[in-house]
């Protein structure tokens, strides 16, 4: 397991965001900071009068490449926003990261090592399996914490004390099935799904029950984690006259799949689900040339504050390396999702005028803000309310995402 790495603010930014936490309920709090990362809790000088927050999230593993982009969000919501109000008084909010480097066999670990650092609340994982395995770590010990971007109905469904930002499988899936059956004309397609993941693996059930539903035919192919060459598995959608591949998976395999698709003259198209609205995907399927379709709760151009301000940042500091160290500046659907959560968080706190867990927990189901990632409430699931889903692809140059459609159930 990687150490805990704790994170303390530092005036480095030489550009003002004053509007960061735009259509937030509570007040804003000066943002002429940002968060860098110290190599161990113990080179930390004692800091009285901060409020920590876990940051649960991968920074290794198949999730990784998510996982940094997630925190790039968080971070960037952090250096908007580095203290809370609560009784008068500005807090400074302290970010304890702790890596589950993508590994359900870890998570508990790491989340039990972040509930004894004292946190008051934690925002993650990237990736639903680790959420999952981390739920009853934090339940037991009161311990709030908003998954940003992960679907899996498990990880709100275990415990009591998570809350999620993005929307769930069955959801998502039905709004790319049908746009798929519906708007592309697609009848018969595959799925390739990675075994053992509960996300990939849900998320290709409830496609395929909507997708043959609707009077689509579906071939299944699952490959086993730590796979690199997705050639046969595109080979058998070829044989079988597939359409179209839908590919539930990790940024690390989709960046292959697209890529090794370039030597397949057959005009696949392909569709993800929200973890494939990043960059990552953008320039790969660039590289193959290949059409592709992405569900996902963020739309580009809905909040230019935020949109421009995190764009700024990340440009201004060595953050831009961790946006896929692709050198771009691209919001990816994780950045705007941990940026919502590490806001809703804060809002949750200052509800509570406290850094009690309970009184924190017992906040979050009131919040409501107009974040990033459009407006945010809770349902009493601790699911976001969500309604809307948007199929976005790559426009011509592939630099970048087009709304394609608005699904709506």
């Amino acid at each position: 397991m990687k150490r805990i790495v704790s994170v303390f603010l530092a005036a480095l930014m030489l550009v003002s965001f004053s509007s960061c936490r735009n259509g937030i309920d509570s007040e804003s709090s000066s943002p002429d900071a940002t968060a860098q990362a110290v190599n161990d809790v113990s080179t930390t000088p004692p800091q009285e009068n901060v409020i920590k927050i876990g940051v649960f999230e991968p920074q290794t593993g198949d999730d990784g490449l998510s996982g940094k982009q997630e925190m790039l969000g968080i971070m960037y919501a952090n250096s908007c926003t580095p203290t809370v109000r609560i009784d008068g008084k500005e807090i400074k909010v302290r970010l304890i990261y702790g890596d589950n480097e993508s590994s359900p066999e870890k998570a508990q670990a790491v989340a039990k090592a972040l509930v004894d650092e004292g946190v008051s609340a934690v925002i993650g994982s990237y990736g639903s399996d680790v959420s999952s395995q981390a739920a009853s770590a934090f339940s037991d010990a009161g311990v709030p914490a908003v998954a940003a971007s992960c679907t899996s109905e498990t990880v709100t469904g275990r415990g009591e004390t998570y809350y999620r930002i993005g929307f769930i499988d069955p959801y998502q899936a039905r709004a790319l099935a049908t746009y798929t059956f519906k708007q592309l004309g697609i009848r018969k397609l595959c799925i390739l799904a990675t075994l053992g993941n509960s996300a990939s693996q849900g998320l290709s059930l409830y496609f395929k029950e909507a997708f043959e539903a609707l009077g689509g035919s579906v071939v299944t192919e699952n490959f086993l984690p730590g796979t690199t060459d997705f050639t046969a598995c595109l080979k058998k959608a070829v044989k079988n006259e597939c359409e179209t591949v839908f590919a539930p998976v990790s940024l690390v395999y989709a960046e292959k799949i697209l890529e090794q698709s370039a030597q397949f003259d057959t005009g696949f198209t392909f569709i993800g689900d929200s973890g494939w609205d990043s960059n990552i995907v953008l320039q790969a399927a660039g590289k193959a040339d290949a059409r592709v379709y992405v569900s996902s709760y963020y739309q580009p151009g809905t909040n230019e504050k935020f949109e421009s301000g995190f764009k700024a940042w990340l440009d201004s500091n060595t953050a831009l390396k961790n946006n896929n160290n692709n050198g771009d500046d691209t919001v990816s659907a994780a950045c705007a999702a941990g940026f919502d959560a590490y806001n809703a968080v804060i809002t949750a706190i200052e509800k509570a005028g406290s850094a009690d867990r309970q009184k924190i927990k017992e906040a979050l189901g009131s919040v409501k803000l107009n974040g990033a990632c459009s407006s945010l409430k809770f349902l009493s699931s601790r699911n976001a309310s969500r309604s809307l889903a948007y199929i976005k692809t790559a426009n011509d140059s592939f630099d970048g995402w087009t709304v394609a459609a608005e699904q709506k159930f």
